[in-house]
């Protein structure tokens, strides 16, 4: 990795943690729980892990959610960032994979991200259900009741951890990581040969 990699690596995770910032490129949805934000935060790492490498990919998550708690501090312990690190891999890695592998092309880009968004939904829905919220309750002292009520005040249909996490938690997913997915695509075709010509100077 030579130093301009890594000086795209430090711009792209600055980029990402600007993008993470609550009340800036954060939105609460109408029809989500107020504890769902949105947020196109891996843009840059989708970015790096197409023009760089899959692996620049993940330093660019990892990086972005460490100036995340270091910069803004966390109110989940931790588990929240490590969960979007988490997420995050796993929507860019089988997304950068097949584009880079299979012809670069639109049709590559589409497959790529349609099954990093399956994977990274099921990833956040799974850790949400079995590890996150439950501990989150736990530490916090709120019934795992209360937090499912916050899904039924804009859902009617959910009535339990696990309706939660498939009328909310998969649906949101699914529409963040295909936002990101577009956004993401736009940069790319915009600034890919800029930044390929940069790295390898």
């Amino acid at each position: 990795m030579n130093v301009r990699v890594m000086v795209l690596i430090a711009l792209l995770s600055a980029i990402a943690f600007v993008l993470s910032l609550d009340g800036v490129f954060r939105w609460r949805l109408p029809l989500f729980p107020p504890f769902l934000i949105l947020d196109v935060s891996d843009i840059p790492a989708l970015i790096g892990a197409i023009t760089l490498g899959p692996i620049a990919g993940v330093h660019i998550v990892a990086l972005g959610n460490i100036l995340d708690v270091l910069m803004t501090g966390t109110t989940t312990m931790g588990i929240g960032p490590f969960t979007n690190f988490l997420a995050g891999t796993a929507y860019i890695l089988p997304t950068a994979y097949i584009h880079n592998r299979f012809g670069s092309n639109l049709k590559s880009f589409l497959v790529g991200a349609g099954l990093g968004v399956l994977f990274a939904t099921i990833t956040v829905s799974l850790i949400k259900m079995i590890i996150m919220i439950p501990i989150y309750a736990y530490i916090f002292g709120i019934p795992i009741d209360n937090i499912v009520a916050m899904g039924t005040m804009v859902n009617s249909s959910i009535d339990s951890l696990a309706t939660l996490v498939l009328f909310s938690i998969v649906p949101f997913n699914i529409l963040k990581f295909s936002l990101v997915s577009i956004g993401g695509f736009v940069v790319i075709k915009a600034f890919n040969p800029l930044m390929v010509r940069f790295s390898k100077k």
